[in-house]
Formats: C-alpha cells, sequence, structure tokens
C-alpha cells in the first residue's frame, strides 16, 4: 500500500489543533496507470506537457460526451486498493465548463455529489467526497478491495448556489491524483432521542402514500435498545415513505450526526437503499421565509442490512475537514427552533429489488452524537 502524508494548518484548524497530519492513500496519480474509462468517457489518454495537470508531470484528459441523463462512465484500476480505515475520496478536477459529478466506489458505496462552479472554471479543484464511520463499517468487505469509481456527470438539470448546471455534458474534463484519506478517530459522545418503546411514539411518525408504521413490542424482532422498535412497509419503489417530527427535540441543534438502527426483513440476495432527508421550514424575526426543501444526508445502499440490524448515520453538522461542510445548513434548521410554528422533519425514502417489496422493515434507537466536549450550538468546531 503506497501512502502519503500531507501536513496542513489554518486559522479553522488551530482551534481545533495546531498542528495535524492527514494520511492518503493513492487510488491513482495518473504518473504510470492511465486506468480503463467507459461509458460516457469516450475517450481517455496522458495530459500533454502543455496541458493542465496537478502533480507529478502528468494528469487524465478524458472527453466527455453525456447526452442521456443518468449514463455512468467506469474508471476501473489495474490493483485493487484497500480502503478500509478511510473516510474521504479527493479528486482533483479541472474544466472551462461548469459539472455536478456523483461518484461511487464501486457498484454499491454511493458517495453523493459535488459541483464544480462558475469561480472554478480553468483551474483545478478538489472535489472532497466524505463518509462517515458508521457508512464505512457497513461498507467494510467491499472497502478491502476498491478497483473502480462510477461516475455519474449532470444526470439532470439542476440550479445549485445560483450556478445552473445542464442536463448532460460534452467536453473535456482532467482528472488528478485521486486518494483516500485515512480515518483520525474522533471519540463522540450519543443522546437517545426516539426509543419506539412507546404506542405513543407513533403520533411522531406519517406514512406518506401506501403501507402502514406502528410501534411493535411483541418481539418479533429483538430492538436494539429498550422494548419496542417502529414497523413500517418497505415499498421498493423509489420514493419518501417515512416521516419522523423532530420539532419537539430542540437538542437537535446542539449535536452534529443523526444515527438510527435499521432491519430489512427481506431475502438476502436482493438489495435495497434508504436515503435520511432533513427538511425545515421557519420565519425569522423580519418576516422571511426559510425552506430547506429536502437534503439528503447519505445514501445507503443496505446489504447486510437485510435481515440484521446495522447502524446508519447521517451528518448535518460542520466537519473538521478542509473539503467538505454543511455549514450552511445547520443556521436554518437550528431557525426551525425558535420559531413556535417552524417545523423540522427526518424523512427516510427508500427503494429495492422486487424480493424486498412490501416487507416490513424495522427502525429503532434515533439517537444524535456529537465529539466528546464539542458544543456546536453555535455550528463551529471548537
Amino acid at each position: 500500500m503506497i501512502i502519503r502524508q500531507w501536513v496542513w494548518t489554518g486559522m479553522f484548524f488551530f482551534a481545533v489543533s495546531i498542528f495535524a497530519q492527514d494520511e492518503y492513500v493513492i487510488f491513482n496519480d495518473f504518473e504510470m496507470d492511465l486506468g480503463t474509462w467507459t461509458g460516457w468517457a469516450i475517450s481517455s489518454d496522458y495530459s500533454a506537457p502543455d496541458e493542465p495537470h496537478h502533480g507529478g508531470v502528468t494528469a487524465a484528459k478524458v472527453e466527455v460526451e453525456n447526452t442521456v441523463g443518468w449514463q455512468e462512465a467506469r474508471f476501473r484500476i489495474a490493483d485493487p486498493v484497500d480502503g478500509r480505515g478511510t473516510d474521504e475520496l479527493h479528486i482533483w478536477v479541472y474544466s472551462t465548463k461548469v459539472f455536478r459529478l456523483r461518484v461511487d466506489l464501486g457498484v454499491d458505496m454511493i458517495l453523493g455529489f459535488r459541483n464544480y462552479t462558475k469561480q472554478d472554471l480553468g483551474q483545478w479543484k478538489e472535489l472532497v467526497f466524505w463518509f462517515p464511520e458508521e457508512k464505512a463499517a457497513l461498507w467494510d468487505n467491499m472497502l478491502s478491495a476498491v478497483r473502480e469509481l462510477r461516475l455519474w456527470i449532470n444526470p439532470d438539470a439542476a440550479s445549485i448556489s445560483g450556478v445552473s448546471y445542464p442536463k448532460g455534458f460534452t467536453g473535456t474534463i482532467y482528472f488528478d491524483d485521486i486518494t483516500l484519506r485515512k480515518h483520525q478517530e474522533v471519540k463522540r459522545e450519543y443522546l437517545p432521542l426516539i426509543g419506539f418503546n412507546s404506542a405513543s411514539d407513533e403520533a411522531l411518525v406519517r406514512v406518506i402514500g401506501a403501507g402502514t408504521a406502528q410501534v411493535d413490542t411483541s418481539g418479533a424482532v429483538t430492538p436494539t435498545e429498550g422494548t419496542g422498535c417502529l414497523a413500517f412497509t418497505w415499498i421498493s419503489a423509489w420514493g419518501e415513505k417515512l416521516v419522523i417530527n423532530l420539532r419537539g427535540f430542540p437538542q437537535f441543534r446542539q449535536y452534529d450526526r443523526v444515527h438510527f438502527d435499521l432491519f430489512l426483513d427481506g431475502p438476502s440476495s436482493d438489495w435495497a437503499a434508504i436515503t435520511p432527508i432533513l427538511k425545515s421550514s421557519w420565519t425569522d424575526a423580519n418576516g422571511k421565509r426559510h425552506t430547506v426543501v429536502g437534503t439528503d444526508l447519505e445514501d445507503n445502499i443496505l446489504g447486510e442490512a437485510i435481515g440484521n440490524w446495522k447502524e446508519f448515520s447521517g451528518q448535518y453538522g460542520p466537519m473538521n475537514s478542509t473539503g467538505y461542510t454543511r455549514n450552511g445548513l445547520l443556521p436554518e434548521l437550528a431557525g426551525a427552533y425558535d420559531d413556535p410554528n417552524g417545523t423540522i422533519t427526518l424523512t427516510f425514502a427508500t427503494e429495492g429489488g422486487d424480493g424486498v417489496n412490501e416487507k416490513t422493515a424495522y427502525i429503532d434507537n434515533v439517537r444524535l452524537s456529537r465529539p466528546v466536549g464539542t458544543f456546536v450550538q453555535d455550528w463551529e468546531l471548537r
């Protein structure tokens, strides 16, 4: 395994540590191996000496043609990389056109979207895709031998922070210095929020569309906490299925991550996915209406959570990272508690194969966490 060590300091991190050191596992730096590119990557080559490169002497020059929306490109390397114990994928990109890029590590490890904006045109930008340790634990077997990335570029038209991204992309993108950051352990403290141990907890839950949801204390499935859990109907078609009202839990703004345990009663040979989504609305003292229409916290392919309890999480607070934050989201969520008419919910969107359609799933032990000793109500890591 090749590991690089990069050192950084800065005012933001001075409050956390005067000196910090990150370790990176090289996935591909395009000095020795170009890898193989397929799908919308219609051709690839090493950059010429007079063309952009970030590190070393060459980058990957990829000609892109995506005219059909949700079309992937697969970038595959010859020798798999052991990504266990990592928590960020870093990719340096360069282009003269804006784009949104979704990255999956292999088939089942979805990392989400990052944006190359108008301000980034004609210069190198580091795209950072972070995943929490709970997700890394779910992915442990798959991370042991990562050999490809699935890349989705501008699958749909979108407007993000005033930047319009088209559906599809035609042009050239340079890729360089793709690495995985080794995880730095952070001890966390937890606050139990909802245990679904009483039928009264059902008042916090609303079902969207078909199916039901009720507290189950029968012991048919052993809860991970207390005497009960929430049983609901899993529908395989993608969509929002279950809403939990968080308005009565102002402690939410003093933490930075939400956790839950999930069990899906279905065939282990099939697949399923769940995404927790935060939504909020409130009106400030000046009468301005604030709305978070939906922030996907993490996309999760269940894998071993079919037929087993597994822990999932979603980060909504700030990150001690040079390239990944959610600082803009946090004041909006906090405002929902200041307005007596504010709303804040955690919505679960699900999908899956035919074998898990209309099966019973269970959620238990919704809880919050934060780094030990960190008070995050002001939305700063200190």
